[in-house]
């Protein structure tokens, strides 16, 4: 697995653990199945995709409960 893939898959299996994989795919506007097959590497999410990624994480890092 590249480097850049298995950062992308350490971003996303830390946004489940903080947020879950419903409210991670809800945010991210995409199916849970995808989210899950994003994590299993089965997939890999674009970087519009972990663009968005990283305005969740920052929001909730800021304490927003809205993404």
């Amino acid at each position: 697995m590249r480097a850049a893939t298995t950062q992308r898959l350490r971003l996303l299996q830390d946004a489940a653990k903080l947020l879950g994989r419903q409210e991670l795919a809800k945010r991210l506007n995409v199916p849970e199945s995808i989210v899950d097959d994003w994590m299993r590497g089965e997939g890999t999410i674009s970087d519009s995709g972990l663009l968005k990624l990283s305005e969740i994480l920052e929001r909730w890092a800021r304490g927003s409960k809205r993404a």
